[in-house]
């Protein structure tokens, strides 16, 4: 039987000491199975800077749920075993960037209406993809928390990624990925964008950027963050107003045909305006008919005035008789 065994520890900073020693907090094992999803490795993608959290409850830490992963180091043991040690760095959740939900629920109440103002058709947020813990109750108490309680699929996301917004709503939000790479099969729904914004922190504004419709995704605001601008000359911050967004106009308009190349719905329109080109035609028909037919109706007018007038006469004559 396979078996794999994931170990979390944390790191603890010693004062007066250089070293850093790590504290184990928890033991997972697995039998059984081939895969257990697991966060990804910071550094894989160290290259990029993306920080990756860990959403987890230890014993001795209730009040922390949100863990930065340093590392993460997988070994074969001799029994057959899979191995695997991540290790955990203890952060201020204050440092976290807060959620769209969160912005808009802090102690403040807001209408629907006002929270469909910060996002539109063309705004650049990140969208959190990872995995959601799911709690099971019983007597109306959490009885435990099940974690990645649905495994990764093929060309599905479980990670950060920077997005734009193409929708006007939220609850839920349709949002595209955007790629540094053009690997889609499908290219009539992929865009290249002319015009990036230079001020995005984390994404480099020197390579290309590419939406891709067949990634078009419907997501809660939860998974919805701003992301961190940084002005010429200033420190980063926190786009809370959800201010970035794709400006070049030729850019919202080849996104929008990606969607419909991507839903099919340009071949609908398409069948549509062929159907409502026979309805014109048949209009055109039915107008030219009904032309005809009044030519038609207003001489049989002047052919019942001229009879009448016709049978006034007779009658002006018989009366004179």
């Amino acid at each position: 039987m396979t078996r794999i065994i994931i170990k979390y520890k944390l790191e603890l900073n010693v004062q007066g000491s250089e070293e850093t020693s790590f504290e184990s907090l928890a033991t997972e094992v697995h039998d059984g199975f081939l895969e257990v999803p697991i966060p990804a490795n910071p550094i894989e993608d160290i290259e990029n800077e993306v920080p990756v959290y860990l959403t987890r409850s230890f014993q001795g830490y209730d009040q922390i749920r949100t863990w930065k992963v340093l590392r993460i180091e997988n070994s074969n043991s001799d029994d057959g075993s899979t191995r695997c040690e991540i290790f955990l760095q203890r952060i201020n959740k204050k440092l976290l960037a807060p959620s769209l939900n969160d912005i808009h629920n802090n102690g403040i109440k807001i209408n629907q209406g006002q929270i469909n103002k910060s996002l539109r058709f063309g705004t650049l947020i990140e969208c959190d993809f990872g995995y959601f813990s799911d709690s099971i109750d019983v007597n109306n108490k959490v009885e435990r928390l099940v974690d990645y309680y649905n495994y990764k699929l093929p060309f599905e996301m479980v990670k950060r990624r920077l997005c734009v917004v193409v929708s006007n709503y939220i609850d839920p939000c349709l949002v595209i990925p955007i790629s540094s790479k053009n690997d889609d099969y499908n290219k009539s729904s992929v865009v290249t964008l002319e015009n990036f914004p230079n001020n995005l922190y984390k994404y480099n504004d020197n390579i290309e950027h590419y939406v891709k419709g067949t990634m078009l995704t419907s997501v809660s605001s939860h998974r919805i963050f701003p992301l961190l601008v940084q002005p010429r000359g200033r420190r980063p911050s926190l786009d809370t107003g959800f201010k970035s967004y794709i400006k070049n106009q030729n850019d919202i308009d080849k996104i929008k045909g990606a969607i419909l190349n991507t839903t099919d719905t340009a071949k609908v329109i398409e069948e549509l305006a062929e159907e409502n080109k026979e309805l014109t035609k048949h209009t055109e028909e039915l107008e030219q008919s009904c032309s005809i037919q009044e030519k038609k109706l207003r001489a049989l007018e002047v052919e019942v005035l001229a009879l009448k007038e016709e049978n006034t006469a007779f009658q002006e004559l018989y009366a004179e008789e």
